[in-house]
């Protein structure tokens, strides 16, 4: 029997498959309709719509004294303070630039936090912006660029670098180093390799170290770059950034010098040695990788423990994990070796193997770092969408969920950053055997008048530690705010007990006296703290105050100035050593004084009121009546000798 042949239908197709490849192409026509500058301008919009309500939060009891409303260089844009900002650390870290947009804002705005929350929004769309665009260089469609821009704009990660004004330097770094990047991938190309176009990326990469130190990775992600884009692995790619190793070396060097010289490297290293920090590390990198997925705890501090427990020591485990995944990957699974290495560079450095501060985690150490592995996500739902069409909607609808999910977590997150009680209470939900947030909670009430809350506070900070030098001194300021001078002499001699060499501890205490009125320990006190400190300006305060009450006039001006060459721009001691200079019948110079201090705030009616005065004696009636109009105007008293 002779076989029968199949009949061969060649290029003929069933009217259901026909309406699924149509369907198909439809979708994918309509994905590409929408412009990518659209796309991008849409992620940018969606950020800065979760992320208005930021712009209404206060300063935080969190650093943000130091850097800002309590740093001196930011008052008064001028070129002695722009020569401190770039000559000098704030805390152990040169991070000049962000200071010197605090300066800037200041001088323009005064202390509103609303400015300064704005810049730090507005500096995260910008990061928003160019991760889309540096997204579609690496070669993610625009859908999934535009996915990786809202993962990188909202991950409740995020939040803290954008929320909290100390940290501009995170999203400033971010602009100078993703647009390095963004302009590498240009430079790379054979027809845009300009001598201009790899300046310029030095350039960049020169301010966003002096942004945050954390940009000394560059070099590394700049390879890890090259990779990516299938340039040959050659010598002549590490040759090409010598000068890019070179600034990142000189600045790592600079920043660990300034960290030890503030003793900010030292956080455990008491408790901890080497050894344990290789488990720290792992533990930490652990922890980024977790909360990548699921971003719980999230805390504004992470505290050292008392000692490792078994997870710390579980976690050696994942860099062998991680290591063996590199190796397998690095031929052939190209996007996962690519993004795990970027993730990893720019995460290394801030794993704590050398300790830094008073936590070993921190929310904001991944802001770079993430974008690695935002690229993985989005390059897989990308290949898996693309070899199957039909699972498109799934994709998009899963990935809508998950965004929305970490929407509202972050928005959420953003209200913690409110100010200092909201900050500290949050922490305390996680951490509250820790002594830190409850004095730092304890400042921000006394700042509030909320001088019992305060002392709860400190107390419980003290009962967990109660050889705590600092929080007998703070509670001992709340008791004297209060007027219980006996009771803060006692927390006062408390912390002198604990810390014989500290100038603020005996300054307090002879304040303390001095309300006793007794005078003679008082003053015996200020000049103990002021040889343990001669450049404690307060201490110079606190002592001009004391010689001013029993009449020693002349001692009270040398402490004057001693102070106004310490602090020169507090108006109210301009004001009061007028006041001294006129006591002793040195008007001419009381006048230099008090119009200095109306230089510098012009909004006090008493200042003019003195200068009346003093125009008076100078037998100037025009400009006597001027000030005391201008008294009156901001509605101050005048008196009847007036």
């Amino acid at each position: 029997m002779a076989k029968r042949k199949k009949k061969i239908t060649k290029g003929v197709t069933s009217p259901a498959a026909k309406r699924k490849k149509k369907k198909s192409t439809v979708q994918s026509q309509n994905t590409k309709k929408i412009r990518p500058s659209l796309l991008a301008f849409i992620a940018v919009a969606i950020t800065l719509v979760l992320f208005i309500p930021s712009i209404g939060n206060d300063f935080v009891n969190w650093d943000d004294d130091r850097n800002l409303y309590e740093n001196e260089n930011t008052n008064g844009l001028n070129s002695e303070h722009i020569k401190n900002i770039f000559t000098t650390d704030v805390i152990g870290n040169y991070n000049p630039l962000p200071i010197l947009t605090f300066a800037v804002e200041r001088e323009f705005f005064g202390l509103n936090p609303t400015i300064f929350h704005i810049t730090n929004l507005v500096l995260h769309l910008l990061c928003v912006l160019l991760v889309f665009r540096i997204l579609m260089l690496w070669r993610l469609k625009p859908l999934w660029a535009f996915i990786g821009a809202l993962l990188f704009g909202f991950h409740p990660m995020r939040v803290e670098s954008v929320a909290w004004v100390t940290e501009r330097k995170d999203v400033l770094f971010g602009v100078f180093f993703l647009a390095a990047i963004w302009q590498y991938l240009q430079w790379i190309r054979k027809e845009d390799k300009k001598m201009w176009r790899y300046i310029f990326i030095l350039i960049l990469f020169v301010l966003s170290l002096l942004s945050k130190i954390q940009a000394v990775a560059l070099p590394l992600a700049l390879l890890t770059i090259d990779y990516w884009m299938d340039r040959p692995i050659q010598w002549k790619l590490i040759i090409e950034k010598i000068p890019h190793f070179l600034l990142a070396l000189v600045t790592g060097l600079l920043g660990i010098s300034m960290l030890q010289s503030q003793g900010s490297i030292d956080g455990s290293a008491d408790i901890f040695g080497f050894v344990d920090r290789i488990f720290i590390a792992s533990f930490s990198l652990f922890t980024y990788l977790y909360k990548l997925i699921i971003p719980y705890p999230l805390s504004p501090l992470y505290p050292y423990p008392a000692a490792l427990e078994w997870y710390h020591y579980a976690s050696i485990l994942l860099p062998f994990g991680v290591l063996g995944l590199l190796i397998w990957s690095f031929k052939k699974i190209k996007p996962v070796f690519f993004g795990l290495t970027f993730f990893l560079v720019n995460v290394v450095f801030v794993l704590q193997l050398v300790g830094a501060g008073q936590a070993y985690l921190a929310d904001r150490f991944t802001y770079m770092a993430y974008l690695g592995l935002f690229f993985i996500i989005c390059w897989y739902l990308q290949k898996w969408t693309g070899t199957n069409i039909q699972y498109q909607s799934v994709a998009i609808g899963g990935s809508v969920l998950v965004l929305a999910i970490l929407a509202v977590i972050s928005f959420n997150q953003i209200k913690i950053w409110k100010n200092g009680e909201t900050l500290w209470t949050h922490v305390l939900k996680y951490h509250d055997d820790t002594p830190l947030p409850y004095g730092n909670r304890g400042y921000y009430y006394r700042e509030q008048d909320e001088f019992l809350k305060s002392i709860e506070d400190y107390t419980k900070a003290i009962e967990l530690k109660p050889d705590a030098a600092n929080y007998y001194n703070s509670r001992g300021k709340s008791f004297f705010d209060m007027g219980n001078a006996s009771q803060s002499l006692n927390d006062f001699n408390m912390a002198i007990r604990y810390d014989k060499a500290t100038a603020e501890y005996y300054i307090n205490r002879g304040g303390a006296f001095a309300a006793a009125n007794q005078l003679n320990k008082a003053l015996d006190d200020f000049n103990q703290g002021l040889a343990l400190n001669p450049d404690y300006a307060n201490g110079y305060l606190n002592r001009s105050l004391l010689y001013f009450n029993i009449g020693r006039f002349e001692l009270a001006l040398q402490d004057y100035d001693s102070y106004l060459n310490l602090n020169p721009s507090n108006a109210e001691i301009w004001y009061e050593r007028g006041l001294v200079k006129r006591q002793l019948k040195r008007s001419r110079e009381a006048l230099i004084d008090v119009t200095q201090a109306i230089q510098l705030n012009p909004n006090d009616p008493k200042y003019y009121v003195e200068r009346a005065r003093l125009y008076k004696i100078f037998q100037n009636p025009a400009a006597m009546q001027q000030d005391i109009q201008q008294a009156k105007a901001l509605g101050g008293t005048i008196p009847t000798d007036l």
